[in-house]
């Protein structure tokens, strides 16, 4: 549903917040999830159904709603990807040692922005 985000009060008192009935029902799917875990209504499922997998968890009660809310619990879909190479990296050799020696010493983590061959660096 809609949802307002931003300053509410006036130039003497204003706090930022986020307002609305999706905002109102996330807060009370909160409160009925297990620690570490998540609810969502239906249609949040809805639209997210191309990136997660979902488990019915029945339905609960929610303050403001008169018919029970069903909910369900996000899981993790698998993806794998394979990325095949066509060319050769070249003239990234000073980086290609500072890596084999960063993964000898333990665990390292290789970030940078999307296209910049952090994957190409490892092969």
């Amino acid at each position: 549903g809609n949802a307002f985000c931003g300053l509410v009060g006036n130039a003497a008192r204003a706090e930022y917040a986020v307002i609305g009935s999706s905002v109102n029902l996330a807060a009370r799917l909160m409160c009925h999830a297990p620690p570490s875990s998540v609810l969502v209504s239906g249609t949040v499922r809805d639209r997210a159904l191309s990136s997660f997998d979902f488990e019915g968890k029945g339905s609960v009660r929610a303050k403001g709603y008169e018919d029970p809310i069903p909910v369900y619990r996000p899981m993790r879909r698998e993806v794998r990807t394979e990325v095949e190479l066509v060319n050769e990296t070249i003239g990234r050799e000073d980086e290609r040692r500072q890596v084999s020696e960063a993964l000898e010493n333990g665990v390292t983590f290789l970030i940078g922005p999307q296209g910049a061959g952090k994957s190409r660096l490892l092969r």
